[in-house]
């Protein structure tokens, strides 16, 4: 049940920051004040319950009775894509953020993600992201320039060596472009954002890129998640490529795509590799999958399927 939100207190609301939340306690209040603490008054925050045990859901009530521009939504526990489509539904902005609740904003981020993609006129605008020990999600030194989608994943595979980041809490997205082309998260998947990032960039007329850090990434305890999901991870993952490709099919995308397809996928089996799937049954995937890959002139069928195999890019 939504904690309702006077649009007459915040008549022009300029960011939406969405925040699933499920059993959170350790990193939630650092995630929230991180938000409150932004030099930048035109936002809300939508929490979404995702059906929390832990006493995040106190947490969320404490800060909501502080922060008037905070609304909380509780649902039953359906995952992350389910709550973030929750909270995408109910968001006012003119643009949306969507931030993990166990990583935060950085000083300043908020005014600096609106200013730079309220200035460029973005429809997607991407930022980097702290990691920890001194060290970046992308690497430091470049910007790109507003481009198309397709023109801007290839731009970023020129400069940065490797394809556009699929993360969500790596982009502010405009609403209205969100809404125009019907773009939600597929229910019930892990790396959602893959599949998300991938359409929505097919769609995007207006995106840069801009090397500031948003948003501090916890690596420790989202290796620590994948590791206690990883056969599912594996078999999201394949499924968010079938679904791809067959959206690849379907608008004659530009090969630049296919070539982030084809990376993913090889990262999939290596990390699927690296956690004991058998051979024979990465195969028996495959050679489903492998009547959608012969889509590249770059990668004949023989070469394709050696290189699935050795999880090489």
């Amino acid at each position: 049940m939504f904690a309702e939100t006077s649009d007459s207190l915040f008549p022009s609301m300029q960011v939406s920051v969405v925040i699933p939340v499920y059993n959170v306690l350790p990193y939630l209040s650092e995630c929230l004040d991180s938000v409150f603490s932004q030099d930048f008054a035109s936002f809300e925050v939508i929490c979404v319950n995702d059906g929390s045990t832990d006493g995040s859901d106190t947490v969320l009530e404490q800060y909501r009775q502080a922060h008037p521009n905070l609304s909380i939504l509780n649902q039953r526990n359906a995952g992350q894509s389910v709550a973030r489509n929750a909270g995408l539904a109910r968001a006012k902005g003119e643009y949306v953020f969507f931030l993990d609740s166990d990583d935060y904003l950085l000083p300043g981020a908020l005014k600096k993600m609106h200013t730079f993609a309220a200035g460029e006129d973005l429809e997607m605008a991407c930022f980097n992201a702290d990691i920890g020990d001194g060290t970046f999600y992308f690497r430091p030194g470049f910007d790109l320039p507003v481009s198309s989608g397709a023109v801007f994943a290839k731009n970023f595979y020129d400069r940065h060596g490797t394809f556009f980041g699929t993360p969500v809490w790596l982009y502010l997205y405009r609403r209205s472009f969100l809404e125009r082309h019907r773009l939600t998260f597929v229910p019930g998947r892990i790396h959602e954002d893959n599949e998300f990032n991938f359409r929505a960039l097919y769609h995007c007329i207006r995106c840069a890129f801009s090397n500031f850090p948003a948003v501090f990434y916890r690596v420790i305890r989202k290796d620590s998640i994948m590791n206690r999901l990883s056969v599912r991870h594996f078999r999201d993952s394949l499924q968010n490529f079938r679904d791809l490709c067959c959206f690849y099919l379907h608008h004659r995308l530009s090969p630049v795509f296919l070539e982030a397809l084809i990376c993913m996928f090889l990262s999939t089996v290596r990390n699927a590799r690296e956690q004991g799937y058998s051979m024979k049954e990465i195969d028996l995937r495959l050679s489903d999958l492998l009547k959608l890959a012969v889509l590249s002139p770059f990668y004949p069928r023989f070469f394709f399927r050696k290189r699935l195999r050795k999880g090489k890019p």
